[in-house]
């Protein structure tokens, strides 16, 4: 927490957020309210002035968060009120996301429900009494006015300070019953079929996806479900996956001028988006795609990863190398302005043919389907017969597609820019780098290759500081110590690299930041891991997460990354932490499995065993086509290990000496259960035995 003294407001100009480096705390720093970030000044301030806390939460490209600054933050009547009787805190909730997961629980516990922007009223000792989302400037008949809300609570505190304290213990209580209730128990094999049901009673049968109102794309149940289908011979779940990825491709949620995913659907059909695009959605998305390759053959899976990848590099790649967090959704404080379309404009864009032509594949009306403009998209396209009905090849159609997007791709850049949160997350970055390092097993493309290791390297270079990994990089400037989700993201990256290059460097780096992970993170007293480090800031609880939300938790994450460090390093001590893990989470996973489909993609990992594929020696042209063929094939509980020399696996990999390569190539050993059968060199007979 920083510390620096703040006695009062630095100038009429701006507030205490001008010292900051987060785009999103910087939105706010010429605001008439006098905000601080979250210091001990803040608080210190706050005790000896005996005033409540304004806390409100947020993130850079939050349109929400954009519509309550604007009606109520800028607001001057407002803004005094706040500035005499609150002290008023920002923070944005991607560079503390341990602050915003305690609130934000504290949220549900109080309303049920929680969003963004997240305001809460809180005392000086950072207890709650109050918590809410969103709020116009007045009251309405369906929601009370910011304005009036402040006065009340204010009166509440100043009045009723008995109620204060009654509602901040009981608070308190429900939080430290939420962690008690990750008590230990069993999961029984019927756990993934009862997941399975859960997700099959909510899908959409007609436009894919869960659920029937907005729909946020959510990437690691498509993962599960292909697991699932695999394992539990069962193609429905497969086909949910695929029929939920293709509708997301063809949806508006897709941008299809300029690619890359939006943050979710406001609609059932996909079609008309929040027009935010989040760093996540598209690693996790890609992830996901690569794996649809993999199960299904299509290309229409490779081209749309192309596309992602095309659009990451275009638009988010920092010139360091890292990545950026995201694009609002907002331009000119008006949503979706960049993205959307009037017919006229189109038609004016293209020629006599390509225009009507543009409009009838992509649904480009007069009334159009959001605001009276349009957002271009494919659901209830159907290519094969509007090419009949122009009398040309499908092949000729998507041509004609393909022109008509890169000129209305020219004349969009022309057009004010959505502001992109430029700060490059650690967390974040591990997840696109593991869906670049995923996609490039299939694509097997150098430029790929590069791109994810430049991203490993930056941040190698800019993220470690004193050998503890940051959270968050802007400007030169490295904050906030790396949670548990920013170790098991770059875990996984560490694999994935080394999955696809058979680098031995990234396996090392992996089992090292395994080890600090289960150093900083571990529950030594009743297992699983603490969001935060043993080092960090104390807050009102040291939280554990174990259930996904819009991605997969941390615990999630380093279950899964732990289960194949272990089959790749023959370290049984990483698989026993994913047992007790599991074990602990086991009453609120067979409750709620859905709420937990990526940790339980560890379980299935190891109910139904893993396959490891350790090459020893170099691989000989017709062995390398052999593994060329198989990274493409969906084989998720398949673990590859090539050491070339492996002498320089010795220090990870205490018995890796044990096995010989051939007289020319590698030696081919297939290991199930930590048994390994005779090697074989020969491809077909390496077929053969990964076939049984």
């Amino acid at each position: 927490m920083d510390n620096k003294p703040r006695n009062a407001r630095p100038s009429p100009e701006h507030n205490w957020l001008i010292e900051t480096n987060s785009p999103y705390l910087l939105q706010h720093a010429h605001q008439p309210v006098n905000w601080y970030p979250w210091t001990e000044e803040a608080f210190r301030r706050a005790k000896s002035e005996k005033k409540p806390i304004f806390l409100s939460i947020g993130y850079a490209t939050c349109h929400w968060c954009h519509q309550m600054a604007h009606e109520c933050f800028e607001d001057q009547e407002i803004a005094a009120y706040l500035n005499e009787h609150y002290i008023a805190i920002k923070v944005d909730r991607e560079e503390r996301p341990d602050i915003d997961n305690l609130y934000m629980n504290v949220c549900m516990l109080m309303n049920g429900h929680g969003g963004w922007p997240l305001s809460i009223f809180m005392t000086p000792d950072q207890v709650p009494f109050y918590a809410g989302t969103y709020y116009a400037k007045k009251t309405s008949l369906h929601m009370i006015g910011f304005h009036e809300l402040i006065i009340q609570l204010h009166k509440l505190y100043e009045q009723d300070q008995a109620q204060v304290i009654s509602v901040g213990a009981e608070i308190k209580q429900a939080l430290a019953q939420l962690q008690e209730q990750q008590a230990a128990g069993t999961l029984p094999p019927a756990v993934f079929q009862m997941a399975f049901e859960q997700l099959y009673v909510t899908y959409d049968n007609l436009y894919g996806g869960f659920g029937q109102e907005m729909k946020f794309p959510m990437p690691h149940q498509l993962l599960y479900l292909l697991r699932y289908g695999k394992f539990h011979d069962e193609p429905v779940a497969q086909k949910m996956a695929l029929n939920t990825l293709n509708s997301l491709y063809n949806g508006g949620i897709y941008d299809q001028i300029g690619f890359g995913f939006s943050r979710y659907s406001v609609d059932e059909t996909y079609i008309v988006p929040h027009f935010e695009k989040m760093l996540y959605d598209n690693a996790l998305l890609l992830y996901a795609t690569a794996e649809a390759y993999q199960v299904s053959k299509d290309p229409f899976y490779e081209q749309k990863m192309r596309e992602l990848i095309t659009y990451i590099r275009r638009v988010m790649v920092s010139p360091e190398g890292g990545f950026y967090s995201g694009e609002d959704a907002d331009t000119e404080q008006e949503e979706g302005k960049f993205y959307t379309w009037t017919k006229e404009e189109v038609l004016n864009s293209l020629d006599e043919e390509l225009g009507p032509l543009y409009c009838e594949v992509f649904h480009i009306t007069a009334e159009g389907n959001f605001e009276g403009k349009n957002v271009p998209h494919l659901i209830h396209t159907k290519l094969a017969d509007i090419a009949a009905e122009h009398e040309m090849p499908v092949e000729t159609l998507q041509q004609k597609l393909e022109k008509a997007r890169q000129i209305l791709f020219e004349v969009r850049e022309q057009r004010t820019h959505p502001n992109k949160d430029d700060k490059i997350l650690t967390g974040w970055n591990g997840l696109m780098i593991a869906g670049l390092a995923k996609a490039n097993a299939v694509l097997q493309d150098e430029g790929v290759e590069l791109l994810a290791v430049g991203a490993i390297r930056f941040l190698e270079k800019q993220l470690f500081q004193n050998g503890r990994l940051m959270r968050r990089y802007r400007n030169e400037e490295v904050r906030e110590y790396g949670i548990l989700d920013d170790y098991a993201a770059v875990l996984w990256a560490y694999i994935e690299l080394y999955e696809t290059t058979f680098s031995p460097e990234w396996l090392q780096k992996a089992v090292h930041i395994a080890d600090e992970m289960v150093e900083l993170f571990w529950d030594q007293e009743e297992g699983g891991f603490f969001l935060t480090g043993s080092d960090a800031e104390p807050l009102l609880i040291r939280q554990r997460e174990m259930q996904d939300e819009a991605i997969p938790s941390g615990s999630s994450i380093a279950a899964v990354a732990l289960v194949k460090l272990a089959r790749l390093t023959s370290r049984a001590d990483y698989e026993e932490k994913v047992i007790t893990l599991l074990q602990l989470g086991a009453r609120t996973i067979n409750a709620h499995p859905e709420g937990y489909l990526y940790l339980l993609i560890s379980y299935m990992m190891l109910t139904e065993g893993t396959k490891e594929v350790i090459m020893v020696g170099k691989l000989s042209e017709e062995q390398r086509q052999l593994l060329s063929s198989l990274k493409k094939d969906f084989l998720p509980n398949t673990i590859y290990l090539h050491c070339e020399d492996p002498e320089a696996y010795k220090d990870i990999i205490p018995n890796i000496t044990d096995y010989q390569p051939a007289e020319t190539g590698a030696n081919f050993y297939i290991c199930e259960n930590y048994t390994c059968r005779q090697p074989v060199h020969d491809p077909k007979d390496i077929q053969q035995m990964l076939d049984r």
